[in-house]
């Protein structure tokens, strides 16, 4: 069963004109274009950090947003408290959130820590009630990924989607893999990172799998051709006019 993508609800014409363009026709073709990396947004304790260490923490803002103006770019600056502890947060480039954050507010920082200043540059800030643990990231210019993951979020939970198991239950059983369907689903939106290496675990199982099939085919197929038919007293003849004797290996060889 294959669903066209203008079926599913989000998918307007401007994007399914973007998703053509990478080839993706139905709910199919988009959940075999898994994300192209992710962005770990998994909580971790700020003591565990190390200078410059990419961090991402709950914090609550202590501080004004203030918003600094430079002839080329904008910063904005504000201090949050994580437990006891009080932080600088710098962020470039993100002066609408000068209109969603205030003082009070909980909210997760991913970005550098810098440890001795007491400070984090932060990549994205959110409020905490909008938290993912892992971002998908696609690469498609013209869609959000987060806007494609939930398209995606809506095939698997409506089952507008059919995937089909393609290697037998005893080599998954053997192996402790998790099911195709099940795979794809990680692979597009996991919980954690250990969601994403054993998808990642199954879908090389499966290649070796085949691979080793495609080399069985092949040994097979080499035995079953029938040999070459000759004259053997033709053969003798012409080797009797050679002017060398045959070694040991040649003489099996044509004999």
């Amino acid at each position: 069963l294959e669903i066209k993508l203008q079926e599913i609800k989000g998918i307007g014409p401007s994007m399914l004109r973007i998703l053509r363009n990478h080839n993706i026709w139905s709910t199919y073709d988009l959940i075999l274009n898994y994300p192209k990396s992710y962005q770990d947004f998994t909580i971790v304790s700020l003591d565990k950090a190390l200078d410059r260490d990419t961090i991402t923490v709950q914090a609550v803002i202590s501080t004004e947003l203030v918003l600094q103006r430079f002839s080329k770019r904008e910063r904005i600056i504000f201090n949050a408290k994580i437990f006891d502890q009080t932080i600088e947060v710098v962020v470039f480039g993100r002066s609408y959130l000068m209109k969603q954050l205030k003082v009070g507010d909980a909210i997760v920082i991913k970005g550098v820590y810098h440890l001795y200043k007491q400070q984090v540059v932060a990549a994205a800030v959110m409020m905490l009630d909008k938290k993912v643990p892992i971002k998908a990231i696609y690469g498609i210019e013209g869609i959000y990924d987060r806007t494609l993951s939930t398209i995606v979020q809506s095939i698997f939970d409506d089952h507008k989607v059919s995937i089909f198991e393609t290697i037998p239950k005893q080599f998954i059983d053997l192996h402790h893999l998790m099911p195709r369907a099940l795979a794809y689903q990680m692979l597009h939106l996991p919980q954690t990172v250990d969601d994403i290496h054993k998808a990642e675990r199954r879908f090389k199982y499966e290649e070796a799998f085949y691979l080793q099939l495609k080399l069985i085919s092949k040994q097979t197929s080499n035995h079953a051709r029938p040999p070459k038919p000759y004259d053997i007293n033709k053969v003798k003849d012409l080797i009797s006019e050679l002017p060398y004797t045959l070694t040991k290996d040649q003489k099996e060889a044509v004999n």
